[in-house]
């Protein structure tokens, strides 16, 4: 994904950005976050009642899909992997959203969302209404999940307020938990991957879900970097 790759260059080159265009980009993200830690939550339904009409080789695979997309799911409800202490935690969006605390408000009917924003959102929900589309939102979320957060982490360390930094690292705690987990999600988004080809899905099926969702992601990054960051 060329966008991000240049979007994690430019965060990694910063020395300081105001915290007005953090809050910017922050007030995107958060509904992202959002729309894929709820719908990722309601996937395992959309499975379960494949599972109910499948034949035996589709159920045998679409039952080890719900056990790994039940996995991932729980940890962006902060539950297992995904929880900060114990066992338990803030929903991730909730995590992202105290963590932005200092910044303003990344939530709101009052906030203005970019199209990309929006198109994004919207294509992730209605993909995880089929099992071959949450598969796909699975592959290409976690493959690209590392850049992700590679290039959030420089991006919030170089917010200034006044001349002041506003963070620092032990304080972007929603960052570097997830640096700890992706790669594991990744492994796990590769298995999702196999097990649904081995339920005798197509290819081609999943390819094309895969690509309108990396190229909506990829729009919506330049759209960030055209709109917020320049």
């Amino acid at each position: 994904m060329r966008s991000l790759d240049r979007l994690k260059t430019r965060c990694e080159q910063l020395n300081e950005i105001p915290s007005t265009l953090v809050l910017k980009y922050s007030q995107q993200w958060f509904p992202v976050v959002e729309e894929f830690c709820l719908s990722a939550a309601e996937y395992p339904g959309v499975v379960v009642n494949e599972i109910r009409i499948g034949n035996w080789e589709e159920r045998v695979a679409f039952e080890k899909i719900l056990q790994h997309a039940t996995m991932i799911a729980a940890d962006d409800l902060g539950l297992s992997r995904g929880a900060l202490e114990g066992c338990m935690g803030h929903t991730h969006f909730r995590l992202f959203e105290s963590m932005c605390e200092r910044l303003g408000f990344v939530s709101g009917a009052q906030l203005l969302l970019l199209p990309e924003t929006i198109q994004l959102c919207k294509n992730i929900r209605n993909l995880f209404g089929t099992v071959t589309g949450g598969v796909a939102v699975f592959s290409v979320i976690e493959s690209y999940a590392h850049k992700i957060f590679e290039h959030q982490l420089p991006l919030f360390l170089a917010a200034k307020r006044d001349g002041v930094k506003v963070y620092n690292e032990s304080e972007l705690d929603y960052i570097t938990l997830h640096l700890k987990i992706e790669d594991e999600h990744a492994a796990e988004s590769k298995i999702l991957v196999d097990l649904l080809l081995k339920s005798g899905t197509k290819s081609k099926s999943l390819e094309k879900h895969i690509g309108i969702l990396t190229t909506h992601f990829d729009d919506y990054w330049t759209a960030i970097e055209r709109h917020i960051l320049e």
